[in-house]
């Protein structure tokens, strides 16, 4: 099974409660619970450079090797400008 990421932070989609809630409660397909609720953004003003800040901080909350935070913020900028809410 391909692995879902959200579709405007990156944010790796596994469980329920990562998922996003439409209008009408469902979950959303794409997005994560950080992103969005109720069929709305829950930040609907940040920029593309403020969600990658927040990657970052993200990546250094975790309890992972020097060397692979350092791969992980190389590559979120990439890897968050090209998901669906961010492709103009």
């Amino acid at each position: 099974m391909k692995k879902q990421f959200c579709q405007s932070c990156g944010m790796p989609l596994e469980k329920t409660e990562d998922f996003g809630t439409e209008k009408d409660g469902s979950q959303s397909v794409e997005y994560c619970r950080y992103c969005y609720q109720n069929g709305e953004w829950t930040q609907p003003e940040i920029t593309l450079e403020e969600t990658i800040a927040l990657g970052h901080a993200a990546i250094e909350r975790m309890e992972i090797s020097p060397l692979k935070k350092w791969f992980f913020k190389a590559f979120c900028p990439m890897q968050i400008r090209g998901l669906k809410r961010w492709k103009h």
